[in-house]
């Protein structure tokens, strides 16, 4: 039964009166806060005040986390030096080119020997020290003071460093204070590039100061110091060796400082060859043969089923591990040939072959079945080996009819170069004639012409940023079809698995990079335990590759690597240019050697900004003073690593750039961007008209849904062609002005060339340079 009032509902009048609600200020007020809690109770939580620490709290605690501290590293000092554990591996560097590292040795050959201790070199002229009063040994590695990447090696297995100077072979350039002359810039090169790879323990030794007069001896201890802090901040006082207790000094101070942690060396197991033997396979291939190396295992457990890396030559498998009793024993007191002649085997391991590590780097994929997809290998461009190396340079420059060639603007300057270059005296030019001549000889003009282009072409850039003129002769549309043009550079959505090309087919991807490199960290390792004196048997071993290394005092590191370092996917690191006032040029697409942590590869990178977001702009040069991240394919290296970027040319490596490894990710999107710019012809407030754009009118109905902007900051869109010829009328979001520049952005993805090789050679290592 209805009632009257169903249906019904009083609505306040024009009268009704509002009052103002309380102001309780930006807090929610009670009643609110019940609201949002609809009645919830929360559950009672038996709790005490919190205690404020007193004055001796804080002291009690502060001095728990002290000795904390002090326990971590005197462990860690234990798993050095003793039995049972390697010996302390110290790489002396000299940062002059007088200091004689050999000499150095010898004269702590010398006082080891004369003070109950025994010394004895290897094959490998590693200096081994056993020095009975400290109960310590010591392991020393000289290398090359002319090769870098020697250095370098011996740096990355060294557990601390001996920067050596020597003062009596500058003792002629020594004045009224220190000229520290002998620290050139090529020591100052080695110092940079060790402080890029990993900086470990440093110690700074001067030898031949007794040799110097005594009023300049505090000055030449005061500026090497100085000047070592200014590199490397060591905490540690410089050695100053001038009798046999200072040597006692300098062995006490390597067995006690406080070691420092790189973590690329010491979450990865290694070994430096102390003696070397290589053995044809005469049998199957005279080419490759097995390589013998013998040393201690150093840092993590070397398993005999994984695979091990030689820096330069490549990836290997195991043979075979001989473990040995330690011959440099702290108990044994005999000469090398006895300790070698006594070396009892403890174990000898072979690997499993259902567990040894497989070599295959990559995934072999046939051409056509690549996920089916057609569409997929429309644009990608199969090019002959022979092409390969012109269109790795070629692809992606931008070519202008417009501006004159470097063959005309350098025929020009040259012209110019000879009308005002007049000699007034013919004797004088007569005389210069033949020396004019033998300059040319030893000059390389077509280098210097490439070079010029290229620092044009960068000059450009950098004053025009991506921007290209259409062109005449073809269709725009056929032109930059390949591209697309995205609202938002941020925020336009960009499928990663979209137009992929065929050799992302060939790598290997995580699911979750950091989250594999976290737990392949957290696993316990097997294998023989770090101490151990072995002998490995690598197979499978290029012998034109490893010839160097087995007839040479050239340092050998053989790295254990981690699960999964052995396979190709795309790996990004960021650089940074230490030249920055250098005019080098250096493009994406050049070729460049890395080394990345132990591992050293070439490879032709792509360069693009290092930002946030899923898409990364594409930069054509490597420009100073700004981190960019260069990808390329190579073999996935877990972070952190460090990165050294060198350029190879006819007179040596030189370094160009440092960093680390940022992650492996195939999934990061590389974005091209291309502009195309336009002049107002015509202008009216918002309206203009914009020529030099386009060239004809399907152009500009093709690309009319593209939004157009101007240096100014303007935003417009294109409204409709006029005429024939390009003409095109266009709309602004405010008035446009004359002398302003209409842009139009285009995108494309671009990939990393398949241009891996792990085979650097020695070649031209002493004329390595490096800018400072």
């Amino acid at each position: 039964m209805k009632t009257q009032n169903d249906g019904h509902s009083h609505k306040p009048g024009l009268l009704k009166q509002t009052n103002k609600g309380h102001k309780h200020g930006k807090h929610k007020s009670k009643g609110e806060l019940h609201k949002i809690q609809k009645g919830k109770v929360e559950a009672k939580t038996i709790s005490r005040k919190l205690k404020l620490s007193g004055r001796k709290e804080k002291k009690r605690r502060a001095m728990q986390v002290r000795n904390h501290k002090i326990g971590l590293s005197s462990k860690k000092k234990s798993l050095l030096g003793v039995n049972g554990a390697p010996p302390f591996l110290i790489a002396v560097i000299p940062v002059d080119g007088d200091s004689d590292q050999f000499e150095f040795a010898h004269q702590i050959k010398s006082f080891v020997e004369n003070n109950e201790g025994s010394a004895c070199f290897s094959s490998k002229s590693v200096l081994h020290a056993i020095y009975p009063r400290l109960k310590l040994r010591y392991s020393f590695v000289f290398p090359q003071s002319t090769n870098l990447y020697a250095q370098l090696d011996a740096a990355k297995a060294a557990d601390t460093i001996v920067f050596l100077y020597s003062a009596d072979k500058q003792n002629q350039v020594y004045n009224s204070r220190l000229n520290l002359a002998a620290m050139d810039d090529t020591a100052e090169i080695v110092l940079n590039a060790i402080m890029a790879q990993g900086l470990p323990t440093p110690t700074g030794v001067i030898t031949g100061l007794e040799k110097v007069p005594q009023k300049l001896r505090a000055n030449i201890k005061k500026e090497f110091k100085n000047k070592l802090d200014t590199k490397i901040s060591s905490d540690n006082d410089v050695v100053v060796i001038e009798r046999e207790n200072d040597l006692a000094k300098f062995l006490h101070i390597l067995g006690s400082q406080k070691q420092n942690s790189v973590k690329q060396r010491d979450v990865r197991s290694h070994i430096l060859a102390e003696n070397v033997d290589f053995y044809e396979n005469v049998e199957k291939d005279s080419s490759v043969g097995t390589l013998e190396v013998s040393g201690y295992v150093r840092y993590q457990p070397l398993d005999v089923n994984g695979i091990v890396h030689l820096p330069g030559i490549g990836d290997f498998q195991l043979e075979k591990i001989t473990v040995f009793e330690d011959p440099y024993s702290l108990n044994k007191r005999k000469s090398k040939d006895e300790m070698m002649e006594d070396q009892r085997v403890i174990e000898i391991l072979i690997p499993d072959p259902q567990k040894q590590a497989s070599l295959q780097s990559s995934i072999p994929v046939v051409e056509d079945g690549m996920d089916g997809d057609e569409d997929r290998n429309e644009h990608i461009n199969f090019i002959s080996e022979a092409d390969e190396e012109n269109e790795i340079i070629s692809e992606d420059e931008e070519t202008d009819s417009d501006v004159p060639s470097a063959d005309e603007d350098s025929d020009s300057d040259i012209e110019a170069m000879s009308e005002s270059g007049k000699v007034s005296d013919d004797d004088d030019l007569e005389s210069t004639v033949p020396t004019t001549l033998d300059y040319d000889k030893h000059v390389n003009f077509a280098d210097e012409k490439n070079e010029w282009a290229r620092l044009k072409e960068a000059r450009e850039d950098a004053m025009f940023p991506d921007e290209v003129d259409t062109p005449h002769e073809t269709l725009a549309r056929l032109r930059f079809q390949k591209y697309r043009g995205l609202a938002s550079f941020k925020d336009s959505p960009w499928n990663a698995k979209e137009d992929l090309p065929f050799d992302y087919g060939r790598i290997y991807q995580f699911e979750n990079f950091n989250r594999t490199r976290k737990r392949i960290y957290k696993l316990q390792r097997e294998g023989v335990k770090p101490g151990s004196y072995v002998t490995i048997r690598v197979k499978d071993v290029p012998r034109d590759l490893i010839k160097p290394h087995v007839y040479d005092t050239y340092p050998l590191v053989i790295v254990g690597l981690l699960p999964h370092e052995h396979r190709m996917s795309v790996l990004n690191v960021v650089v940074k240019r230490v030249d920055s006032d250098s005019d080098k040029v250096i493009k994406s697409k050049d070729k460049l050697v890395f080394q990345c942590g132990f591992r050293r590869f070439i490879a032709r990178p792509i360069f693009s900004q290092h930002s946030l977001g899923n898409k990364h702009k594409f930069e054509k040069f490597l420009k100073p003073g700004v981190h960019v991240v260069a990808t390329c394919f190579a073999p996935i290296t877990f972070a952190p690593s460090s990165v050294l970027v060198f350029e190879r040319d006819s007179d040596g490596d030189e370094l160009v750039a440092v960093g680390s490894v940022l992650d492996s990710n195939p999934d990061r999107i590389i974005v091209k961007r291309t502009v195309l710019s336009g002049h107002p012809f015509k202008v009216k407030k918002r309206h203009a008209v914009v020529r030099f754009m386009f060239y004809n009118k399907e152009d500009i109905l093709w690309f009319k849904p593209l939004e157009l902007h101007t240096k100014y900051g303007l935003r417009g869109h294109i409204r409709e062609p006029l005429g024939t010829h390009g003409h095109m009328k266009c709309i602004f979001n405010k008035q446009i002005k004359s002398q302003d520049t209409v842009l139009l952005n285009l995108y494309k993805r671009v990939f990393p060339k398949w241009t891996y090789d792990p085979n650097v050679t020695l070649l031209n290592c002493e004329n390595m340079e490096m800018n400072d």
